[in-house]
């Protein structure tokens, strides 16, 4: 009987825990996902800083993926599937921090239809020229911070955080997901280019 007990007190957990990381939404003009109400734990964190190396001006460009200590990326060699080939090859990703502990992350393809490279422009930057996740940032430590992203499904989505290192330099962030590590480095942008606000 205790068992028993013991089995519908850790489901009845389980489906409120559940329950508090899915969201009811709507799929925006883009089709993507986007909670009713946007409940991020970390907007608005108490007890935060802001980290003097992490640049709040020019942006991050994900450059190196490792899956269990083997390259994933840039190393075709060793890429898992095609999918995860094609994700890493057609596109460029990457992250902007702001001051008021807020970042966006995105991604370019890497080739016009053309088959001609291409490069981030003024207006890759503009929140509002596409789908762009609009996440926050968290940290009460001198070399990592917390990033927590809403993360899109069919119907309905969840809140994760992932943990990142930052070096000294504040040249090098690393996103740190179980057995995945992903590498981004600092690129600076243009002096002309336009700041385009965020209202988010």
């Amino acid at each position: 009987m205790i068992v028993l007990k013991n089995i519908i007190v850790i489901a009845v957990i389980l489906c409120v825990t559940s329950c508090a990381f899915l969201s009811s939404g709507y799929a925006n003009e883009y089709n993507q996902f986007v909670p009713e109400n946007e409940n991020f734990e970390l907007k608005d964190k108490k007890g935060g800083q802001l980290l003097p190396q992490l640049d709040t001006v020019n942006i991050y460009r994900l450059t190196e993926v490792y899956y269990d200590g083997d390259r994933l990326y840039p190393s075709e060699n060793i890429l898992k599937t095609e999918h995860t080939k094609r994700m890493l090859q057609e596109s460029k990703t990457y992250m902007k921090f702001y001051p008021n502990g807020r970042c966006l992350s995105f991604s370019i393809a890497s080739k016009d239809s053309l088959g001609n490279e291409k490069f981030l422009t003024n207006n890759s930057l503009n929140p509002n020229s596409g789908y762009y996740s609009k996440d926050y940032y968290y940290s009460n430590s001198s070399n990592s911070f917390l990033e927590e992203s809403f993360v899109y499904g069919e119907g309905s989505g969840m809140y994760l955080i992932f943990k990142y290192s930052i070096s000294i330099d504040g040249e090098i962030i690393k996103k740190i997901s179980g057995k995945n590590e992903s590498i981004y480095k600092k690129e600076i942008l243009p002096k002309t280019w336009k700041e385009y606000p965020v209202d988010w």
